[in-house]
């Protein structure tokens, strides 16, 4: 300070400036987030700072959990503390939810289940063929089923499965007669179905079905078509309806329209031709053994199959 008898320019009447260099940083000054004590508490930028919260995955959204207070954003810091996990960009309050994952919005609620596995193959989601959970629009409650999402671009649900071959474990290896059912929760039995189901499957008024037989030497390729009719709930011996060919393969051994069900019901469920007994390599829900262990015991006669797979979408 100086005295004097009149103010000198550049002075005035008190000491109460904490920073002369600053002009808007004075006793009773407004404080703002600038890095400065404004109001000379001896505190710097106190009550004016926001809140940043950690975006480690930079989709906008922060962690709740990780936060700093400053004057502008750090770098993969934002104002929002919504995420309910920062380390997936997928995976944020206004995230997209396709059936069948996990909850990926934040509102603690996985969304609903794939209706098939055609939903899960057009759903967006890299999905490989394997074990999922699907619930048809008329199921009462979901369940597992095996998908293939490689053959004719995928989508299939597999809804039978019939390995004969003897592994001396005592399993199963055929079906009851007019069975239509068997181990429904795991899909990758030897011995399995769920055509009891076909209709949870059914596609602007139609049935698509692969039929296929793995690991034969000769059967290498798939039988692929469409019908109206649901060869499970039809008459014996009835012909199928609607019968569309789309891949079909082989027809060397009397392949004629579809699956209808089996009119030799104590042989097999269904099959694939108007005639069962000769030709039965397409026979599906076969119920004993043709032939002597461990070969050639199939489900069918000369001819046949010791696997036997059918799939619908």
């Amino acid at each position: 300070g100086v005295e004097a008898c009149a103010q000198p320019a550049g002075f005035v009447g008190n000491a109460d400036d904490c920073d002369d260099g600053c002009a808007d940083c004075h006793d009773g000054g407004a404080e703002v987030c600038d890095g400065l004590d404004n109001d000379c508490d001896h505190l710097v930028d106190e009550g004016v700072k926001d809140t940043f919260w950690a975006d480690r995955d930079d989709d906008g959204y922060g962690d709740p959990l990780v936060s700093v207070e400053a004057c502008e954003a750090p770098p993969h810091f934002v104002l929002d503390d919504q995420d309910c996990d920062d380390e997936d960009p997928e995976i944020h309050p206004s995230a997209d939810e396709p059936c069948g994952v996990e909850d990926r919005d934040c509102d603690g609620v996985d969304p609903a289940w794939c209706e098939s596995c055609l939903d899960l193959r057009d759903n967006g989601e890299p999905w490989g063929s394997g074990t999922y959970t699907v619930q048809p629009a008329t199921a009462s409650a979901p369940y597992p089923v095996w998908c293939d999402m490689s053959a004719f671009s995928g989508g299939w649900t597999r809804v039978y499965y019939q390995d004969s071959t003897n592994y001396g474990d005592g399993q199963a290896r055929f079906f009851a007669q007019g069975q239509s059912s068997a181990n429904p929760a795991y899909p990758d039995a030897r011995l399995y179905a769920i055509l009891d189901r076909l209709e949870q499957y059914r596609r602007g008024g139609r049935l698509e079905f692969l039929m296929r037989w793995p690991g034969h030497a000769t059967w290498t390729d798939s039988m692929q078509w469409s019908q109206t009719s649901n060869p499970v709930t039809a008459s014996a011996g009835a012909t199928p309806v609607g019968y569309s060919a789309i891949h079909i393969p082989y027809t060397s051994n009397g392949w004629s329209a579809g699956l209808q069900h089996s009119y030799f019901t104590q042989h097999s469920l269904l099959d694939g031709t108007l005639n069962p007994l000769g030709n039965w390599y397409y026979a599906v829900g076969t119920t004993y053994c043709w032939g002597g262990e461990p070969n050639p015991c199939q489900p069918a006669p000369s001819g046949g199959a010791h696997k036997v797979e059918l799939l619908v979408r």
